[in-house]
């Protein structure tokens, strides 16, 4: 064998070795998304069911809401302002039970007074993004009557 009929061995080789790295990776991270789907659905269910389907702003039920108004997971601290400070995961001290209506108003907002566990999801992240990357998005108690 001369040597130009080793270096297309070893280049085909190189090139398989690639190929078969960049499928395992790619099968690691659908794995990986599949696996984060499954847990989000899992949180989303703990959640929903920590607090028996009743709107977290509106303290309506399932049952009472409009066939339009469905329930859904609200952020505390909007899922915009974590990721601008690369928090990526969904917590359940972060998310609370929300209809359709009432989480589109409450938007973006931080409504740190509604309640105990809005003071406490906000205390906690603070302590980890900052006050100051917080409070451009917070309103006051009385901002619910107006938001929700």
């Amino acid at each position: 064998e001369n040597v130009e009929d080793k270096k297309f061995l070893i280049s085909d080789v190189l090139k398989m070795f690639f190929r078969l790295e960049k499928e395992e990776t790619r099968l690691r991270n659908r794995e990986s998304a599949q696996y984060g789907r499954q847990t989000q659905t899992k949180l989303k269910q703990d959640v929903l069911n920590r607090d028996n389907l009743t709107c977290h702003y509106c303290n309506k039920h399932e049952k009472q809401l409009r066939d339009m108004r469905r329930i859904v997971t609200d952020h505390v601290i909007p899922w915009r302002v974590l990721k601008e400070n690369n928090i990526l995961d969904h917590v359940e001290l972060n998310l609370v039970t929300a209809c359709d209506d009432c989480n589109y108003r409450k938007s973006d907002n931080i409504l740190k007074n509604h309640c105990d566990f809005c003071f406490d999801s906000y205390t906690y992240y603070k302590g980890i993004i900052g006050e100051d990357k917080l409070m451009p998005f917070v309103r006051e108690e009385d901002a619910l009557e107006r938001i929700v």
